[in-house]
């Protein structure tokens, strides 16, 4: 402590930013996991789980303006309207309708399947913390495939281009989703766990994941990651995949993990720059601050390029 005292006011300033860029990360995830498993078996994991989720985002937002990686990305563009829809829709209805969807659509597939009561193909021994990252491995592994056709295959880009009709990197923009293209992924990456019997604890504790990867997917905050970077999908990486220029755009399409991309040859690290500039092309016939124009897209996108 006295070294630390003794220290030049600007080098303490710089030991505290560098714990910062280099912590922030870990002792946000190892925190809101660890809050998380103190109520997962209680009658309040649902409403931990919102506070939890809510803290995240909000520590995340602070420290934006606190510490951001790119200044300019912090100044609003006309495009706050279309965040807080998207937030609204997808974040907490769409949400909200899923998770008493997907129980009930289990459910359903048993009785359709004739499955025993007791059935499981994932043992009932598995430790939570082993059964958490299978559930993960599952989940993400049908994301990225879904993600990766969004942007390979002319036919799905239109559904996914809502998410890339963004000119900055945030927090809030990370939730720029067409409910078509949440509503997918659930099917692929959720669904599937629940009929492998996947437990309603590393459930929630995947909801937690999700939400700590997705705040630091977008965030504006200067963090370093080192290796991290070959596990997560990071700001650091996710800042590329939003570049215009399709090269640097059509990689890194994790949600939480990047082990995915790192496995098929999609991962694109450089950790110094940033992209030229981010969005989409045809920009100039796309709604680009319009959410409730851009969710008819999918459905519009040849009358859209055709009126250029």
């Amino acid at each position: 402590m006295d070294n630390i005292n003794t220290l030049p006011p600007t080098s303490v300033r710089t030991l505290l930013t560098s714990a910062l860029e280099w912590l922030y990360f870990p002792a946000l995830a190892i925190g809101a996991l660890y809050a998380t498993v103190q109520y997962l078996h209680t009658d309040q994991v649902e409403t931990a789980t919102l506070i939890i989720s809510l803290s995240v985002l909000l520590i995340t937002l602070l420290f934006e303006r606190v510490h951001p990686l790119n200044p300019q990305w912090n100044q609003a563009r006309g495009d706050l309207g279309p965040d807080f829809s998207s937030i609204l829709l997808v974040g907490v209805l769409l949400e909200a309708a899923l998770k008493r969807l997907g129980p009930l659509l289990a459910l359903y597939l048993f009785l359709a399947l004739d499955l025993p009561q007791d059935y499981r193909l994932i043992p009932a021994s598995t430790p939570l913390w082993a059964e958490t990252i299978l559930v993960l491995l599952i989940i993400e592994f049908a994301k990225y495939w879904f993600h990766r056709l969004g942007h390979e295959h002319p036919k799905w880009w239109p559904l996914h281009s809502v998410h890339h009709s963004v000119k900055r990197m945030h927090l809030l923009n990370g939730f720029r989703i067409h409910p078509l293209y949440h509503l997918c992924t659930f099917l692929l990456g959720v669904v599937p766990c629940y009929l492998l019997g996947a437990s309603q604890e590393a459930l929630i504790l995947n909801s937690v994941l999700l939400a700590i990867g997705g705040s630091i997917q977008h965030c504006n905050i200067k963090l370093r990651y080192g290796w991290l970077n070959y596990v997560f999908n990071t700001n650091e990486l996710h800042r590329w995949h939003h570049s215009k220029n399709i090269s640097e755009g059509n990689h890194n399409y994790g949600a939480v993990l990047i082990i995915y991309d790192v496995l098929f040859g999609t991962h694109y690290y450089r950790p110094q720059g940033e992209p030229q500039e981010l969005g989409i092309s045809d920009e100039e016939c796309y709604p680009m601050n319009n959410y409730w124009k851009q969710l008819l897209i999918p459905f519009r996108w040849k009358t859209m390029l055709q009126n250029k």
